[in-house]
């Protein structure tokens, strides 16, 4: 699965536990790419609020409570909010490690990479140690950062990345701007505005491995999932092993997992959607044709004219490219649209079209200008590819169409369950599955 992705050379999430961080207390940090703000963290002893945002729109938030003993997570599209017991290990440093050294020398040890370093240079007023990361693997690129003597971390990075589908080049800048400063217990709090998650019966995916289903990280009430419908379209019976818990100083918490075993039949398809048995009460399974593999444009079919016609009425803009991702039965197709961009804002979405009804599921974006990044993912310069979207399943339930998709990126892929209401998509969870190696 790595070789559709760009290759972030020593990449290591945000959370990523490093011994030697020595942090403030209270601060707040600005994470910018490419110039562009792109997540704020505001820290207060145990308690750590996480912003990411592109130009004025909030992404997501996440706050970790420790008097309260929770963690809310926000779903600021929708107003809602979820919330799970407060754990020690999500915060680990600070919430602020691009990198481990310790990590990226464990790879030339695996002769997957060579570390070198580079001398000292001064950055935001800091000495920082400057080392370059070459790949062994055969991927051409590098990684250049600059770790801080006064904080352990790296405040500066350049990721110098090949696309190993097209081996065209691209560069990315991340700077970490660190203020220590007093924070307000507000930040902290969960705003009034915000309406708790409802869930009245629970999925996820979950990947084959070794005959075993491994979820995309801990699940809610793990022995409850009990079915699962993978890519074959057959629908298997699972039940709960164990719950793994991975050392917070080698991984991320998305690689906690929970483990299933298959009581008669194994799935050969590494895509599953597993579930209690409320959530599959009441579906009928949609069957799936037309998804094409591999992952370029040319291999879709594209949409009809007369589908190309209804979206730009729907939207009032000019289509610029319509793909079909999936057919369903005899009347129902899942596209994917790109719509020419209108007044500096770049507009795409994934479309059900049948006999009676269009829906959409809408993403937009700032449009690119010079070196600023547009947010379809990190470092794609404006470029919107459709090729990195799929639908996996599909399900009529209550005359409303539910789909599981799949979207990748720089850093991995994003597993959606989106329902019908009215002429629009609603956003119920999502996964997501880091790919690229450390």
């Amino acid at each position: 699965m790595k070789s559709i992705f760009f290759i972030l050379l020593g990449f290591v999430t945000m959370s990523q536990a490093i011994a030697d961080v020595q942090m403030p207390k209270e601060y707040r940090a600005e994470l910018l790419v490419n110039g562009k703000l792109r997540d704020v963290w505001y820290i207060s002893g145990k308690n750590s609020r996480v912003e990411g945002s592109v130009g004025d729109e909030t992404l997501h938030i996440t706050i970790h409570n420790a008097q309260k003993n929770v963690t809310y997570v926000f779903d600021s599209k929708n107003k809602q909010y979820d919330e799970n017991p407060y754990s020690a290990d999500e915060l680990r440093v600070g919430a602020l490690s691009d990198f481990a050294i310790e990590k990226v020398r464990e790879n030339e040890k695996y002769k997957m990479s060579r570390l070198v370093q580079e001398g000292t240079e001064i950055v935001d007023e800091q000495i920082c140690d400057v080392y370059r990361q070459v790949s062994l693997t055969g991927y051409r690129g590098e990684t250049i950062f600059w770790v801080s003597k006064k904080y352990g971390i790296p405040i500066k990075s350049v990721f110098i990345l090949e696309n190993p589908v097209t081996h065209e080049m691209s560069e990315s800048k991340h700077e970490l701007f660190i203020r220590p400063s007093t924070q307000s217990m507000s930040l902290f709090d969960l705003p009034e505005s915000y309406v708790k998650k409802e869930y009245s019966n629970m999925s996820s995916i979950a990947l084959l491995g070794d005959s075993f289903l491994q979820s995309l990280g801990h699940l809610r009430q793990p022995e409850k999932f009990s079915t699962a419908l993978c890519g074959d379209r057959k629908i298997y019976q699972i039940r709960y092993v164990e719950r793994h818990n991975c050392n917070p100083k080698q991984c991320r918490d998305e690689d906690n997992f929970d483990r299933y075993r298959f009581l008669r039949d194994t799935a050969s398809n590494v895509n599953c959607l597993i579930g209690d048995d409320d959530f599959f009460r009441g579906k009928s399974v949609l069957d799936l044709h037309n998804n094409s593999f591999p992952f370029d444009e040319a291999s879709r079919p594209k949409c009809s004219d007369a589908l190309t016609t209804a979206l730009s009425e729907a939207k009032g803009l000019a289509v610029k490219g319509c793909w079909q991702l999936g057919q369903f039965e005899k009347t129902g197709s899942v596209n994917i649209v790109e719509f020419v961009p209108h007044n500096g804002v770049l507009t795409a979405a994934l479309a059900w079209h049948d006999n009676s009804r269009l829906i959409l599921n809408e993403w937009t974006a700032p449009q690119a200008t010079g070196e600023v990044d547009s947010v379809w993912r990190l470092g794609d310069r404006g470029v919107f590819q459709p090729s990195y979207y799929n639908v996996l399943f599909g399900f009529r339930i209550d005359g409303e169409i539910e789909l599981v998709v799949s979207s990748f990126g720089g850093e991995g892929v994003t597993y959606s369950l989106i329902r019908s209401k009215g002429n629009v998509f609603v956003e119920l969870w999502n996964n997501y599955l880091y790919t690229n190696g450390y």
